[in-house]
């Protein structure tokens, strides 16, 4: 028939309607093949149609209700899921304006994720990770300088971006604050010695005898330097020798003598050189500092000589118990031609009043 024939030639299933004794019906028909593809068989199946009819419109309802079901179960899913990625988006956004705040102490949980929620946490921590070390790196880095250190820099070497740019302004800021620092310390500096050279020129002011001008000098000296505790002041009175005019908390010398010949001693010694002498380990019995309280050793010594019109006009000695700074040297350095002018005047003042008095008494 034609079913058969249809079934044979396109090989599918066939569906037709037919009325069977006055009764309309559904006939379904099907082939049934071996490995070789060869039909073996061919079952076909009458339904009445309106049984047939029902079973469809039951499928249907079946269909359209699984249908249903299972998107409301899919919807559910999707909100918990939402729900769920929401509160870790909405963690993220928080974390994110945290650090945007300055607050790099956050903590997130579900960083262990691998999914695009886990990545963007753990690229969150690392941004606050990496802020937080950049920040104590700075931190360190500013402490270093106020304490004194001006060769700590924040390594930016592994650092990019941001990052990179925040690292160096700070370095930039370091080293406007060396320059600045080094530039007050040098006005100080300046200051320092200016305002010395200011005093000692007001201490040496006036009509002043050579023994009074030469306390005033020695003690000005020890006071200014600060850490300078004893002092002593030479003059040459002969053309080989140096006597003691003046002192400063002077108390006891190995050797005893106010007198030294050029060479003898270090009085002597910086006085024939012509240079100064620096001892840093000076013995124990050389000289003492005395006080209220007891007794100490000086370990530095200084004696340095002073011109006039380069001829040697005499010799300051210093004693400290710490070693002066190339600042209070410099200082030292800069006065002494000042000292011996001051020295060469009271000195010619001296001779001439001596001159005046012997003309008025050989005028008597």
């Amino acid at each position: 028939n034609n079913e058969l024939t249809g079934i044979l030639t396109t090989g599918n299933r066939y569906i037709t309607n037919k009325i069977i004794d006055n009764n309309p019906v559904v006939v379904y028909s099907d082939i049934f093949t071996d490995f070789s593809k060869k039909v073996i068989a061919v079952l076909s199946v009458v339904i009445d149609r309106s049984d047939y009819l029902e079973a469809m419109e039951k499928n249907k309802k079946l269909i359209l209700n699984t249908a249903l079901i299972a998107l409301l179960i899919i919807s559910i899913i999707f909100f918990i899921i939402g729900q769920i990625m929401g509160k870790l988006i909405f963690r993220v956004a928080e974390a994110m304006k945290e650090i945007a705040n300055g607050n790099l102490d956050i903590k997130m949980c579900a960083t262990h994720r691998h999914d695009e929620i886990g990545m963007i946490q753990r690229a969150v921590m690392e941004i606050s990770k990496s802020m937080k070390n950049m920040l104590n790196d700075i931190q360190t880095t500013v402490a270093s300088v106020q304490d004194g250190d001006v060769t700590k820099r924040v390594d930016t070497s592994k650092l990019s971006g941001f990052m990179r740019a925040l690292g160096e302004t700070t370095n930039q800021s370091v080293e406007v604050t060396c320059a600045l620092q080094k530039l007050t310390e040098q006005n100080s500096k300046q200051d320092w010695l200016k305002t010395g050279q200011t005093k000692l020129n007001e201490q040496m002011s006036g009509t002043q005898g050579i023994e009074e001008l030469s306390r005033n000098i020695i003690t000005f000296l020890c006071n200014y330097l600060e850490d300078v505790q004893v002092g002593a002041f030479y003059l040459i009175i002969e053309t080989n020798r140096l006597k003691l005019f003046a002192t400063y908390a002077y108390n006891k010398r190995k050797q005893l003598a106010n007198e030294f010949e050029l060479g003898e001693g270090l009085i002597g010694q910086a006085a024939l050189e012509r240079q100064s002498i620096i001892i840093t380990q000076a013995p124990e019995d050389y000289i003492q500092v005395q006080s209220g309280i007891g007794e100490s050793v000086p370990q530095n010594i200084l004696v340095i000589p002073f011109f006039y019109e380069d001829e040697l006009s005499g010799v300051i000695e210093m004693a400290s118990l710490h070693e002066l700074s190339d600042t209070q040297l410099e200082f030292i350095e800069q006065i002494m031609p000042h000292v011996g002018i001051a020295m060469n005047t009271a000195q010619s003042r001296t001779k001439l009043q001596s001159l005046l008095q012997k003309d008025k008494k050989s005028r008597k």
